[in-house]
């Protein structure tokens, strides 16, 4: 601990640094800085435990920055810290790992999302070298990779990557990691209308969150979702019942989850030609939504639904009074734009198509 008679001052920045992170783990973010800028002040040496440490102040400071929503700084001190890594501490892969995950979720957060995918795809070469192919260290940046490319809307590579990922975790991951990862690959699925495969992972999610008691409503719903699109309406209303039943005993009949459950239930309805109970079923879920005083937007997607409804049955003039009374209610939110909200332009489209008739 000591060299020549003095402390050494490794320690010093050692505690400092120790400091910045207890700080931060208790939101005193002013105080973590100033533990950080202290421990640089006191870090002079050329040591590589001087390196290190380093290398821990400027990840330190970049995860206050990044925790504050400054990314500019936070990407700023990751960088430093990747340098460090990069070009004095060489051979330190788990290290340089983190940092470059690190400088890949900023970048995310930043909504820089080709410079995140660069930084993960590097920690992903790095990681490989370190664990080989098939590690959980690989399986999460395989993850992280994909949820870039939902945020591109390049759905084929997301479900390619968060597919990788899933191999990995079947084997060697909890329940809980598996579970989450077969949700996210099933809703990608959808949004590529592979419906069928979608119901396979989205089953296989159901299955074991019941095993682990984790709430399964919104996933009943998917699974609802999927296998409309699939043309399986009674699966589809198996799983929309299911899913009401539960938000009923879970949240009771008023609650904004429940009726939309309950709303699912109604569209199974009127897609298999029982027009009489959809619109019954609509009719109670925009009286509960009024009564509750739930979002006008809400309100106002109901007031569609009983206009296609409608629609279907070739009562035009009641669709059209429910889809008037829908804009009313959305310009009242959204105002009348040039450039007009997506609700807008979707009932605009039927009430245009209904003036033709």
């Amino acid at each position: 601990q000591h060299s020549g008679g003095r402390i050494n001052p490794d320690i010093n920045v050692r505690i400092l640094n120790d400091i910045a992170i207890c700080s931060f783990k208790e939101c005193m973010y002013d105080k973590a800085l100033k533990a950080c800028e202290d421990s640089l002040d006191k870090n002079l040496a050329e040591t590589e435990e001087s390196v290190k440490n380093k290398i821990n102040t400027y990840t330190t400071m970049g995860s206050i920055y990044r925790r504050r929503s400054d990314f500019v700084n936070a990407t700023n001190n990751y960088k430093l810290a990747n340098e460090l890594h990069e070009w004095i501490l060489v051979g330190d892969d788990v290290g340089l790992c983190v940092t470059l995950i690190n400088l890949g979720i900023t970048s995310y957060e930043a909504r820089k999302y080709s410079k995140a995918r660069a930084f993960f795809n590097k920690a992903l070469e790095v990681q490989m070298r370190v664990s080989g192919d098939k590690s959980l260290e690989v399986a999460k940046i395989h993850s992280q990779i994909g949820r870039v490319f939902i945020k591109e809307k390049n759905y084929p590579e997301a479900l390619r990557f968060y597919k990788l990922g899933y191999t990995t975790e079947k084997v060697a991951a909890t329940d809980y990691a598996v579970v989450y990862t077969a949700e996210k690959i099933g809703n990608l699925l959808i949004k590529i209308n592979d419906n069928c495969e979608a119901i396979v992972y989205l089953e296989e999610a159901l299955t074991l969150k019941l095993k682990l008691g984790v709430d399964e409503s919104k996933l009943l719903l998917h699974l609802c979702m999927a296998s409309i699109k699939a043309g399986d309406l009674n699966k589809a209303f198996g799983y929309s019942d299911a899913a009401w039943k539960l938000d009923v005993e879970r949240n009771g009949e008023n609650h904004e989850q429940t009726l939309k459950s309950y709303g699912m239930m109604a569209r199974v309805k009127a897609l298999e030609g029982n027009f009489n109970e959809a619109l019954l079923d609509y009719e109670d879920i925009l009286s509960r939504k009024q009564r509750q005083s739930i979002a006008a937007e809400s309100e106002a997607s109901t007031l569609m639904d009983i206009g296609h409804v409608y629609l279907s049955v070739r009562k035009y003039t009641e669709a059209k009074y429910n889809f008037d009374r829908a804009r009313g209610m959305l310009l009242k939110i959204f105002g009348d734009n040039e450039r007009k909200h997506p609700s807008i332009e979707i009932v605009d489209k039927y009430i245009d198509e209904l003036n033709e008739k």
